[in-house]
């Protein structure tokens, strides 16, 4: 067929878009449901570009024996075929398809297997079998009429009128940004956009895109509502780091920031001017929590190791693994960048602690997912990274000191702020003269159902469950006495330095315990309060009852009568008290039920 002749051909024209929507949502649903059940981050701008790349993913699509993944698969074989018949395909192919046909059951050594390793990979691609290539090679054709595919959009406006005909794909127009979210890698690689597209959903669009970018850590988030008023929107997702989310807020780059640790005091005062009080409830929302975790090569006979242990480690003061009782060898260094929240709270837990710094010659990460996965096949090495992209490698328990026990991250540590390396990832937006939108996102990402979202992503949400925790018998006895058959609640209450006042996430628990204790009236509250070692043993008494009676007062007034209110001081430290972060664990109300 003339290519020509195909691009006047009104008819022909119509089949094909309407063939080239129906491929690209294939493609799309191929994308996610794969991740879904490998566990593998799937980018559709390789599956559109990269020959070797969609052979791979296809080819362990159809051999995983997960029946959505293959059925997917078949549609898109079929598809191809209905392109065929149909006479919708140039007779040349783009470059990137007639290079795959030229060498049908050849796949290159080490281009996608390693990466996405759902079943065995099958040494040749004839299982495809030829007929079948050349139908989805026409098929895809139909994506590159003139110029090669990319997953950067164009700017445009859509109107509300065209979006039923808006084809949803990489290639298609979009409007600006309606919002623009920068910020930690940690937050923008997997939970935001999950979160945009439940907020979206919930709005009433029924079609939502992730579009990848020129780079892994920028994407848009691209929605349409079929035959409805609603208009099209586009929302940017930009993950460089946590310092770049207040860097884009003051510099006007940005509507809401990302951030896997607080707001530091100075950005907060360059941006009060601009966007107001930026760690006030209407600015800081805490979205999730996380562990950071220490990571190893699985073949690593370490098992734990204390925070200083670990700071030495990362700072090359051990350079040999025999220097911990390991196998000898050299220690290497994986980090994440400058710009990463994760590197911000690892250096502020870790290294500062000690005085010490990051070694010289770590090699430095954007991506955590990379991080992680080098470290699972480098057995000299030693890394840290947020909980949902553990993946292979060997997680470590870490103890606070010598004298504390050793703790590994679990959903209930974490929730509870108890594992030494926990932290919170946040949303910032700008109470004064903020984008609606950036509003709405935090507050989905708050409730039930956004939190549901926390968890299906990987990271620890803040619904309430409850655990019976191993107490120590080095506590006092009365606290022993009074939790001995009663369960822990899976929060902690924490407050603003040197004062009874909840901290932002205890204002926003207050509604989550209240709600829990609804559903499960016959249980029995106990309120156990406690400071850090800063002060006198007596007032730091008083002030451990203070804050338990605050959290009292504010369940009573809801109805709610807690049947125990004690202070316990600084008796039972989680952290150390050498630090803020260490003091600002240990100045906490615990839950406890029975």
């Amino acid at each position: 067929m003339n290519t020509s002749k195909l691009a006047r051909d009104p008819a022909t024209q119509t089949r094909a878009s309407v063939a080239h929507v129906e491929l690209t949502n294939r493609l799309w649903k191929l994308k996610h449901r794969y991740q879904k059940h490998s566990g593998h981050y799937v980018q559709l701008n390789m599956l559109l570009n990269d020959h070797d790349y969609l052979a791979s993913v296809l080819d362990n699509a159809m051999q995983s024996g997960v029946p959505d993944l293959t059925e997917i698969a078949r549609e898109i074989r079929a598809l191809g075929q209905q392109a065929a018949n149909e006479s919708l395909a140039p007779a040349a192919p783009p470059a990137v398809i007639s290079t795959f046909l030229a060498k049908p059951g050849a796949v290159p050594a080490g281009t996608v297997t390693a990466r996405h390793p759902l079943t065995k990979r099958s040494i040749v691609f004839a299982a495809l079998a030829l007929a079948g290539l050349l139908i989805l090679a026409a098929a895809l054709t139909l994506m590159w009429p003139t110029t090669p595919a990319t997953d950067t959009p164009a700017t445009a406006d859509v109107s509300p009128a065209d979006t039923s005909a808006v084809p949803i794909n990489a290639a298609a127009a979009m409007p600006a940004p309606a919002l623009r979210l920068h910020g930690s890698n940690t937050i923008g690689e997997n939970l935001a956009p999950a979160l945009v597209e439940g907020m979206l959903r919930k709005r009433g669009y029924q079609d939502v895109r992730l579009i990848d970018g020129d780079k892994p850590v920028e994407k848009t988030v691209y929605a349409v509502a079929q035959g409805s008023t609603l208009p099209a929107l586009s929302i940017e997702v930009h993950a460089h780091g946590s310092s770049t989310a207040f860097a884009d807020l003051l510099g006007g780059g940005a509507d809401m920031g990302m951030a896997s640790r607080p707001i530091k005091d100075s950005e907060l005062a360059e941006l009060l001017p601009k966007a107001g009080k930026m760690n006030s409830i209407a600015g800081e929302h805490v979205i999730a929590l996380d562990g950071l975790a220490v990571i190893v090569h699985p073949s690593n006979p370490i098992s734990a190791l204390t925070s200083t242990q670990v700071a030495r480690l990362f700072s090359g003061e051990y350079s040999d693994w025999a220097q911990l009782g390991g196998t000898p060898g050299p220690v290497t260094v994986y980090a994440r960048d400058d710009h990463s929240g994760t590197y911000d709270t690892f250096k502020s837990l870790v290294l500062e602690r000690i005085k010490a710094s990051l070694i010289p010659n770590a090699r430095r990460f954007e991506s955590s997912t990379e991080l992680s996965d080098l470290v699972a096949n480098d057995p000299t090495a030693i890394g840290f990274i947020g909980l949902p992209y553990v993946r292979y490698a060997k997680v470590l328990a870490i103890a606070e000191s010598d004298e504390t026990l050793a703790i590994l991250p679990t959903s209930f540590t974490v929730s509870t702020e108890d594992y030494p390396l926990s932290r919170r990832l946040f949303f910032y937006t700008p109470p004064k003269g903020g984008n609606p939108l950036a509003a709405e996102l935090a507050q989905y990402a708050l409730g039930s159902e956004g939190q549901s979202m926390v968890e299906k992503i990987g990271f620890i949400s803040q619904n309430i469950r409850s655990e019976k925790p191993e107490p120590s018998p080095a506590f006092p006895a009365e606290y022993l006495e009074l939790t001995r058959d009663a369960e822990r609640l899976s929060l902690n209450f924490r407050f603003q330095l040197g004062s009874d006042q909840f901290d932002n996430k205890a204002q926003r628990d207050l509604q989550r315990l209240v709600d829990h204790l609804a559903q499960n009236r016959q249980q029995r509250v106990l309120l156990l309060g406690f400071t850090d070692s800063s002060g006198s043993a007596e007032v730091n008494q008083q002030l451990s009852h203070r804050r338990a009676v605050t959290l009292e007062t504010a369940l009573q007034v809801r109805g709610i009568d807690p049947a125990v209110v004690r202070g316990f001081g600084p008796a039972i430290a989680i952290a150390s008290n050498d630090s803020e972060a260490g003091r600002n664990k240990n100045r906490r109300v615990e839950v406890w039920v029975r």
